[in-house]
C-alpha cells in the first residue's frame, strides 16, 4: 500500500468512528476464491500476474498482509520469485515481482491469512483482519510455454535490392501466436537515413496488411543513393488473448538497406531468329535487350497452335542477351509460341545488382517451323556434300572452300567436327559451288 492510500484508510476509519459506523457492527464472511484468471492449471505464454475474483468481499475492501511475499516455485521446488497482492477494479491481483518467461511448470503458494477484510475499528496500521475473514491457504499451478520472439523473415523487395524508386517495403514476420497475431507499437516509426548519415524527411509509417506489415514512405525516394531503414527495437511484439504485449517476444532492432539508381526502362530489342519468321528447326533463341540483364524465371513453356505445351526452354542471361534453349529441338511443321511474362527479366545496375522495379514487359515470340524451307543443290549430282562421323566430305571438288551455317544463318566456327543437328553447308572451288542442307546424326 502507498502512504497516500494508508492515510486515506486512516481517515476513513476516523470517519466511521465519529459517525458510529463500526466494523464489528456488521457481519463478515470468510474471503474465498471464486474464480482465477488465467485459470488454475492452464498453460500461459508468460506468467506475470493472476487476477482473483473473491466471494465474501465487504464494503471495507480487501487487505493484503503487510510485508507478505507469497513464494513462487518451479518444478524442482526452487523458489524463483514471489507475489504480492493488491486490490483492483478488475478484482484482486497477485503480481509477480518479475515475469516468468522460461518454459516450465510453476506453483504459487498463497498462505492462510494472506488477504482479509480489514478492521477499521482498530484504528491501527497496518489494519488488522476482522477475525474469521482470512482466506484459507491455496495453491495455483501454471505451465509456461513461451511464444517465439517476433522475427523478420523477409521483405519485398529484399534488403540489399537496387531500384529506381523507394516507396514502400512489405515485411513478413514470424513468431508469436498465430491466433492472436503481432502488433506494431502505436506511434513508433521507422527512420530512413541516407549514405551520409542524414535522416531524411521521409519517415516510414506502418500499415497493417493481410500478408504482414507495409512500411510506406511519406514520399517516394528517387534521388540516387543508398538508404537505410531502421525498425526500432520493440517496435513489434506478440500479443496474448487479452490483446496485451507478451514480454520477451519483442523484435530486435532491424536495419534494411536499399540502393536507388537512375536507369532507363528495360527494352526488348529483338531476337535471333527474328520473331515471326519461318525456320526449319527451333532449338535456340537469343533475345536482345538494351542493358545487362538478370532472369528471375529459369524455364518457359513452348506451345503449339493448339495451346499444348510441346517443350520447355531454359532461360539464361548473357550480359544484354537472354538465351532460350529448348530441351527438345522442334522439327515438326507448325506454329510455336514462347511467352516471356512481365517481370521475368530484370535490368542490372553498373555494379551488377538487380533493379527490382526495372523489368520487361510481356514479350511473345512466334515461329513457324517449315521443313520445306531451305536450300538444295545447285550443281550436278557428281559434286556432293556428305558428313561422316561429324567430318565434312566435299566430293567432286578440287581445293574446295567449305562454309558451315546453322539454320538461323549464323556461321559455325568449329566445322571440323560437327555435332548432331541440321546445317547449311556450302562447298565451292574455282569451277562452282554446292549448297546442301545436311542432317548430322
Amino acid at each position: 500500500m502507498t502512504d497516500s492510500y494508508s492515510n486515506l484508510c486512516r481517515y476513513a476509519g476516523i470517519v466511521m468512528l465519529l459517525t458510529g459506523a463500526t466494523a464489528s457492527a456488521q457481519a463478515y464472511d470468510k474471503l474465498t476464491v471464486a474464480s482465477v484468471s488465467p485459470a488454475d492449471g492452464s498453460a500461459v505464454c508468460q506468467l506475470k500476474q493472476v487476477v482473483l475474483q473473491l466471494d465474501g468481499v465487504a464494503p471495507e475492501g480487501v487487505e493484503w498482509q503487510s510485508g507478505l511475499e507469497a513464494p513462487v516455485y518451479d518444478a524442482s521446488g526452487t523458489q524463483v520469485t514471489y507475489v504480492k497482492g493488491t486490490d483492483s477494479n478488475n478484482g484482486f491481483i497477485l503480481r509477480l515481482s518479475s515475469a516468468i518467461t522460461e518454459a516450465g511448470t510453476y506453483t504459487i503458494e498463497v498462505p492462510a491469512g494472506a488477504f482479509y477484510t480489514p478492521d477499521w475499528e482498530a484504528m491501527d496500521w497496518p489494519l488488522p483482519p476482522v477475525e474469521g475473514t482470512e482466506n484459507d491457504a491455496f495453491t495455483l499451478t501454471y505451465t509456461v510455454d513461451p511464444m517465439e520472439p517476433v522475427v523478420l523473415e523477409y521483405t519485398t523487395p529484399a534488403s540489399g535490392s537496387t531500384m529506381t524508386r523507394l516507396s514502400q517495403i512489405s515485411v513478413e514476420l514470424s513468431g508469436g501466436d498465430p491466433l492472436f497475431g503481432i502488433e506494431w507499437q502505436s506511434g513508433v516509426k521507422a527512420t530512413v537515413v541516407n549514405q551520409d548519415g542524414e535522416t531524411m524527411e521521409q519517415t516510414a509509417t506502418i500499415r497493417n496488411m493481410a500478408s504482414g506489415y507495409v512500411l510506406k514512405m511519406s514520399k517516394a525516394i528517387t534521388t540516387p543513393g543508398t538508404y537505410t531503414i531502421t525498425i526500432p527495437e520493440n517496435a513489434m511484439y506478440a500479443i496474448n488473448g487479452d490483446m496485451m504485449p507478451v514480454y520477451g517476444t519483442e523484435l530486435k532492432e532491424t536495419k534494411l538497406t536499399y540502393t536507388v539508381v537512375e536507369s532507363d526502362p528495360l527494352e526488348f530489342l529483338g531476337s535471333d531468329p527474328e520473331n515471326g519468321t519461318a525456320v526449319s528447326l527451333l532449338d535456340n533463341i537469343t533475345t536482345s535487350w538494351n542493358t545487362d540483364t538478370e532472369v528471375a524465371v529459369s524455364t518457359l513453356n513452348v506451345t503449339d497452335e493448339y495451346g499444348a505445351t510441346v517443350a520447355t526452354a531454359s532461360l539464361e542471361s548473357d550480359l544484354s542477351n537472354c538465351i532460350l534453349t529448348l530441351d527438345n529441338s522442334i522439327t515438326e511443321n507448325g506454329t510455336y509460341t514462347i511467352v516471356i511474362p512481365e517481370e521475368t527479366i530484370f535490368a542490372l545496375d553498373a555494379e551488377g545488382n538487380r533493379i527490382v522495379d526495372n523489368y520487361n514487359n510481356e514479350v511473345i515470340l512466334i515461329y513457324t517451323v517449315d521443313n520445306n524451307v531451305g536450300v538444295s543443290s545447285i550443281a550436278s549430282a557428281s559434286r556432293t556434300i556428305r558428313v561422316v562421323n561429324g567430318t565434312i566430305n566435299a566430293r567432286g571438288f578440287e581445293s574446295s572452300t567449305v562454309e558451315v551455317y546453322d539454320l538461323t544463318g549464323r556461321s559455325v566456327d568449329n566445322a571440323s567436327q560437327l555435332l548432331p543437328g541440321l546445317y547449311i553447308i556450302k562447298a565451292s572451288d574455282a569451277t562452282g559451288s554446292v549448297v546442301e542442307r545436311v542432317l548430322v546424326k
